[in-house]
């Protein structure tokens, strides 16, 4: 609209009047355009050009038609609501999500684990009977060797999710014993969400500058890298631009930002939701719940001793067989 207004204001210098103005304005402009700015054809064209002849440097009498001003509005409410949910979503998937799924692992995951290490050998000795069972049953002499290698390679996803919850129990707890500085986090929030404002691609024009920053803002938010963070936060500041929506006053393109905004901010709120009603978000208050936390550990020690009592007996079965194997 600037831009406009400055064009018209020259143009308005070098016509012979009011009319001539009008006419000139219409040709070189396109009746689109100045509807778009004016709500309607010239709305007030004299008055602003006689306004520019009297004082060159007046801003003139022209005025955003009031349905555009108003358009203009809700789009700079939505982005800012936009802005807000886009850092709120990436807290909660970069900061509380890793912090309770961390929590939830020291606290029940030992437990957990020893669990599926039980189950594991229960299921390797399970497999071991069955093998030498099948052998004998076929008048043959087990080789303990082979069904071992097989049993291997049998088990190999039970054994892998093992060392895998062993490593992240392990994790867990040494993101839980190095935390990041609360006033660290407050400035890695602060720089992110006005990142987000200056390279949202939602936000803002599209270029392949922006395009680039934005994704190494990503991965130094995920790092919490404050020093990064800072360097292209910099750098954003000098590709400022302004957003479409403040680029126009055609009222239909005005709507059609503020509903493909709308739709940004809709999306966004309800992956909020649902990342909030599902885990580990919504065990965020079970884990401070002690009697909660009584009851996983009674159930788990309860399997555990199930598991127990199962090994024994399936360590006697296979002694057994062994004994009948030898004879």
């Amino acid at each position: 609209m600037d831009d406009l207004l400055t064009q018209l204001k020259t143009l308005a210098q070098t016509c012979r009047d009011s009319e001539d103005f009008r006419k000139r304005a219409r040709e070189r402009f396109g009746i689109e355009a100045l509807v778009g700015l004016l709500g309607s054809e010239l709305r007030e064209a004299e008055a602003f050009f006689q306004q520019v002849r009297r004082d060159p440097a007046a801003e003139g009498a022209l005025e955003l038609h009031p349905q555009a001003a108003r358009l203009r509005e809700e789009c700079r409410d939505l982005a800012a609501e936009l802005a807000n949910l886009v850092v709120q979503h990436d807290s909660l998937v970069t900061e509380l999500i890793p912090s309770l799924e961390a929590e939830y692992l020291t606290k029940l995951g030992p437990g957990r684990t020893k669990l599926l290490e039980l189950q594991l050998e229960n299921r390797r000795l399970q497999r071991r009977i069955e093998a030498i069972q099948a052998c004998l049953n076929r008048g043959r002499v087990p080789d303990l060797e082979r069904i071992d290698q097989a049993l291997e390679e049998e088990l190999r996803s039970w054994i892998e999710e093992v060392t895998r919850l062993r490593r992240e129990v392990e994790k867990a707890r040494q993101m839980l014993s190095e935390p990041i500085p609360y006033t660290e986090l407050r400035q890695l929030r602060s720089l992110y969400r006005e990142l987000v404002k200056l390279l949202h691609p939602d936000l803002n024009p599209a270029t392949p500058e922006r395009a680039r920053l934005w994704l190494q803002v990503q991965q130094a938010w995920q790092e919490g890298d404050i020093q990064g963070l800072e360097l292209l936060a910099d750098l954003a500041r000098r590709l400022e631009g302004r957003a479409s929506w403040e680029e126009t006053s055609a009222l239909d393109r005005l709507t059609a930002e503020r509903d493909r905004l709308k739709g940004h901010v809709q999306r966004i709120a309800t992956r909020l939701q649902e990342l909030r009603n599902s885990f580990p978000c919504d065990h965020q208050h079970l884990l401070s719940d002690p009697v909660w936390l009584e009851e996983q550990d009674r159930q788990t020690r309860k399997a555990l001793e199930l598991e127990l009592r199962s090994r024994e007996a399936l360590q006697a079965r296979l002694r057994l067989l062994l004994e009948e194997s030898c004879v």
